[in-house]
């Protein structure tokens, strides 16, 4: 994986958007930053720990700045945006260069310097190293870190950043005075230590997040410098390693490389020779993280904000743990889910301050009978299926056939009702302000197809384990007879979103009909099917929420959190919807070498979009005609999930791309 930027391209950004990258470090804490080196929302640094993984994620170090000296003339790195004043040293970045972990070129005059920061995977920890090679005359480099220490969604004001530094032997520690009990500490292995100019960078702008109506001013504290005096045409070499632990007993290099070639680990073990596929696991690899609650791993649902949700993490299950072949961690997280069961129910959430989960979802118990069958079909695994998971699914068809929470219950035509009052169970899930914005309650379609698939995976599983069929297939039986009487529609040549009360909007839960294991339409139906979905909701990166000839579609997602919540699933594209998209058109056409490569094609475009926003990520969402801005999470382990997944399941690294 490699991607490359000239001096051109970094003339073409500004300050306010230029392309993102992230490196996370395994346990909920994450690297991020820009392509500048300016900071333009409140979750970019070099450090964000997660103090109980995987959640309460802190900032603590922004990034570092260089300040050099030649002769009488100073010049600084320093890139950002700031309430007066705007700092333009990335006037001086030759070349940003990212393999897994990012590398900055400065020229300035005939000095070089290349800064390269990496994780310490597993651990609260972040490695900067310097090579530095200086020109004909001597020079002075000064190296500081901006420091930030809050939550990392949040700002500081001037007056709560008073930090204590106290340098020992080369090592420093420091901490807030209000919290002197969360500490850091840093080790530099050459240079003069000097904190005669400690100050606090005021009024700081994260351009992002004032498009988004946060108009918040942020300050960070700049508390020393380590200072480095060179001879001509000198070759020097530093070291920066930052940690909410003890610091580890190795330098910034062997970091860089272990993070590297972690990486380049998980490639191998999954044994692709396909460039676009290597990039996706990696990309997929930012979600996987330790839970320390359950002491197993879990998927965080996208970056930098959400933590691990039962709905997509099922949902991007497949495509980050069986197509990259994470085997081991598909275990897990499967077991882990079980053991959270309740009522039927598996998690929807859980929150970020250490609560019980949350269980107002029903889609994730079915999805989680998708994410089974699929680790089942990958590993042939069945004493694990049978003997630990198999328990929990009968228990969740009875909760669902009997009633359980959120009003979820089996009718007596054998769907499923779901959904009250205030209720949001579904995937499009927004309330504002006590409005319900897309309020499903009801029979939703895709909560009855997964019905009829949960239905005919235990019809499978109940043969393995030597229990009675019968039931499961007398009831998938009427599922399916009734699905069809309720919610083919001829007024839209589609199906309902919702029967019970009757919703014709046309929108993309419909494709997940014909896109699962156990598809409940027929292939000829699913033509019919996708057609309106393509003419209506197909966009370049994903399905639309709603029709474009909806009058209540919202073509673009962006202002306030209540604008932006309005149109979240009132036309915004979302790219996890190709999954079931792409699933359904193969189906449809029955897996034909030209279905293939319009899948293949499909998913190709996203080599274009990897470059340009979150450096080989995949966004959350897109605006809802011709999207082509990153909107939301930068990347989101659904999105990257179903595009891996689709590329693995159909084999598409072996076809030509079309034409």
């Amino acid at each position: 994986m490699r991607y490359d930027f000239s001096k051109e391209q970094i003339q073409s950004f500004n300050l306010s958007d230029n392309p993102e990258w992230v490196m996370t470090l395994g346990n909920g804490g994450y690297s991020s930053g820009s392509v500048l080196n300016s900071a333009f929302r409140h979750h970019h640094g070099y450090l964000i720990v997660s103090k109980i993984p995987p959640i309460e994620r802190f900032l603590t170090l922004v990034r570092t700045e260089e300040r050099i000296q030649i002769g009488a003339d100073s010049y600084q790195t320093s890139a950002q945006v700031c309430k007066d004043k705007t700092y333009d040293g990335q006037q001086f970045l030759e070349r940003f260069v990212f393999t897994g972990v990012p590398t900055y070129t400065y020229v300035i005059k005939d000095i070089v310097i290349e800064k390269t920061i990496s994780p310490l995977y597993g651990s609260n920890t972040v490695a900067i190293h310097y090579d530095i090679i200086n020109g004909r005359n001597a020079s002075k480099i000064a190296i500081s870190p901006l420091l930030n220490l809050r939550s990392h969604g949040d700002v500081t004001l001037p007056n709560d950043s008073d930090y204590s530094v106290i340098n020992t032997d080369d090592i420093i520690t420091i901490f807030l005075k209000k919290d002197p009990s969360f500490k850091i500490k840093m080790r530099y292995s050459t240079g003069v230590f000097d904190d005669r100019f400690s100050h606090t960078i005021q009024d700081v702008v994260h351009t992002f997040d004032l498009s988004t109506g946060d108009n918040r001013f942020d300050s960070y504290h700049r508390p020393f410098e380590i200072k480095h005096v060179l001879m001509p045409h000198e070759h020097r070499t530093f070291d920066l390693i930052v940690t909410a632990e003890e610091l580890p007993q190795i330098d910034a290099l062997s970091i860089i490389e272990s993070y590297k070639n972690r990486l380049h680990t998980l490639i191998n073990n999954a044994g692709y020779e396909d460039e676009f596929m290597n990039n996706l696991i990696i990309a997929a690899d930012q979600f996987i993280a330790y839970r320390q609650s359950t002491k197993s791993q879990t998927i965080l649902a996208g970056l930098p904000w959400f933590t691990d949700w039962g709905r997509d993490t099922m949902i991007a299950f497949g495509g980050l743990c069986l197509s990259t072949k994470r085997y081991d961690d598909a275990k897990s997280i499967l077991k882990s889910f079980a053991l959270y069961e309740r009522n039927g129910l598996i998690p929807n959430m859980f929150p970020d301050d250490g609560q019980e989960p949350l269980y107002n979802t029903v889609d994730a118990s079915l999805w989680y009978f998708q994410a089974i069958h699929q680790y089942y079909q990958a590993t042939n695994d069945q004493a694990f299926v049978i003997n630990e998971l198999y328990p929990v699914l009968k228990k969740i068809i009875y909760a669902y056939e009997h009633g359980t929470d959120f009003s979820i219950k089996m009718d007596r035509d054998g769907l499923i009702h779901a959904g009250s009052g205030l209720d949001q169970v579904t995937w499009m899930d927004v309330r504002i302000n006590g409005v319900v914005v897309t309020p499903r309650h009801g029979k939703p379609v895709e909560i009855n197809a997964l019905w009829y698939n949960a239905l005919c995976i235990m019809k499978e599983y109940s043969h393995l384990a030597q229990d009675d069929t019968l039931h499961y297939e007398e009831l998938a039986t009427s599922v399916k007879t009734s699905f069809l009487k309720r919610f083919v529609s001829q007024k839209t040549s589609c199906l309902l979103d919702v029967v019970d009360l009757d919703d014709d909007s046309i929108r993309p839960n419909q494709v997940y009909a014909a896109s699962l294991s156990y598809p409940i339409i027929d292939q000829e139906l699913a033509k019919i099917v996708l057609k309106v979905v393509e003419e209506e909701l197909l966009d370049i990166y994903g399905l639309r929420t709603l029709s474009i000839r909806d009058p209540r579609f919202k073509p673009i997602y962006e202002g306030p959190i209540e604008k932006r919540d309005y149109a979240y699933h009132m036309g915004t594209v979302w790219p996890f919807l190709l999954g079931g998209y792409l699933d359904s058109y193969l189906y449809a056409y029955g897996y034909s070498q030209d279905a293939l490569i319009y899948a293949k094609e499909i998913c190709h475009r996203f080599t274009k979009h990897m470059q340009e926003y979150c450096i080989n990520g995949i966004a959350e969402i897109f605006d809802g005609h011709h999207g082509m801005i990153s909107r939301g999470c930068y990347t989101q382990a659904w999105s990257v999930g179903e595009i891996l997944r689709i590329y693995t399941k159909y084999k598409l690294y072996d076809l030509p791309k079309k034409g």
